[in-house]
């Protein structure tokens, strides 16, 4: 299996289950109330009219690529961590706290490429956006090697996601449910499966 394939590729190749999203959006459908969605990656023509198709208001942040390539800056002289600029990178490519909380906030192929400082700023402005029992639905790779950037995950049907993903890869952090919980302090993790395709699935609810 090549490299890309280890990364990316389900039994079929380029697709992966997603039974814990399939349940999600059941429930929503089930429910028939309206929900605000916080989709934290990049427009995706077939993931809208899916949504679309729902009783919910869409956010798209389009954050994942930027949020996933930030570095922290060192101070030259003493080392330390500038949190400043990073604060406010991360500031620019959330929404405003001050538009409401959501009921739902999709983080797919986000976490793993979150670092350090990095993971901090993002935890601490993503939680305004969170009221007592929001979800968040996240992907992340389970393997010790993942795609160089994230990939794009676009719904062929409730089940099922098409991977889109480049055939450069890194090495993955492999983040445990512990260490999510850790960097998350606001959200637990209400199920998590891990699939076929080698990507782990999570459901996270805000406490």
């Amino acid at each position: 299996m090549s490299a890309r394939a280890e990364a990316a590729a389900d039994a079929d190749g380029g697709a992966t289950s997603s039974p814990l999203f399939a349940a999600l959006a059941a429930e929503l459908e089930a429910a028939g109330d309206r929900v605000s969605i916080l989709d934290l990656g990049a427009a995706n023509g077939t993931n809208i009219e899916y949504f679309g198709r729902m009783p919910c208001a869409l956010h798209i942040a389009d954050a994942v690529g930027t949020l996933a390539a930030l570095r922290p800056e060192t101070d030259p002289e003493t080392g330390a961590v500038r949190t400043e600029p990073l604060e406010a990178a991360v500031r620019d490519e959330l929404p405003a706290p001050a538009g409401g909380a959501f009921d739902l906030v999709l983080c797919w192929d986000l976490l793993n490429y979150l670092e350090g400082p990095v993971f901090a700023a993002f935890a601490a402005h993503l939680a305004p956006l969170l009221r007592k029992g929001t979800r968040v639905h996240a992907l992340i790779w389970s393997q010790p090697r993942m795609p160089l950037a994230p990939a794009r995950f676009r719904i062929l049907e409730p089940g099922r996601m098409a991977v889109e993903a480049g055939p450069a890869v890194r090495e993955c952090p492999r983040y445990t449910q512990r260490d999510l919980e850790r960097q998350l302090p606001g959200l637990r993790v209400q199920r998590s499966m891990l699939l076929r395709s080698g990507v782990q699935e999570y459901l996270f609810q805000a406490r």
